[in-house]
């Protein structure tokens, strides 16, 4: 769900504990805005979508089981070991053991226009600095900390 009400940048948000308002507050336009909102056809999008990505799955040519969804895994893949530096695939010895390269599940979101590029797809620069503000905040709510990595579900979506 997104809001725009204030000509400049939004201060804060807050929902009313009765949840039928969001109250905003504007940076330099020093105005409250209230807004009355039902939440229930968002809510049933969401339930009947399904679990996960599986709503955004199903808008790919045969699902998880498609050569494009096949193609966003391996590029993926690729983008986690490229974020790790190509170089790190020489086997390092320390005593008698192996160090192994480990990969995370996320890639900075510097690689998304290279990974769209892969996919066939050339963003504009204003919707590369909006999937990076989409994912800089998506966990913000809950920890109140910004991310720079994508992780493959959200590249998906």
């Amino acid at each position: 769900m997104g809001v725009i009400g204030h000509p400049g940048n939004m201060q804060d948000i807050r929902v009313a504990k009765s949840g039928e308002f969001i109250f905003t507050t504007g940076g330099t336009d020093l105005t409250i805005n209230g807004w009355k909102y039902n939440a229930t056809p968002l809510v049933e999008a969401v339930t009947n979508g399904g679990k996960g990505n599986d709503a955004f799955l199903s808008l790919l040519e045969d699902g998880r089981e498609g050569l494009m969804y096949q193609e966003m895994v391996n590029f993926f893949y690729y983008a986690q070991i490229k974020s790790k530096d190509e170089n790190t695939t020489k086997v390092k010895l320390f005593f008698t053991h192996k160090q192994q390269r480990t990969l995370g599940e996320s890639v900075p979101t510097k690689l998304v226009s290279g990974l769209m590029a892969a996919m066939g797809y050339y963003p504009s620069i204003q919707e590369l600095e909006n999937i990076k503000n989409e994912v800089k905040y998506s966990k913000f709510s809950e920890t109140e900390k910004t991310t720079d990595n994508i992780t493959f579900d959200m590249f998906v979506k």
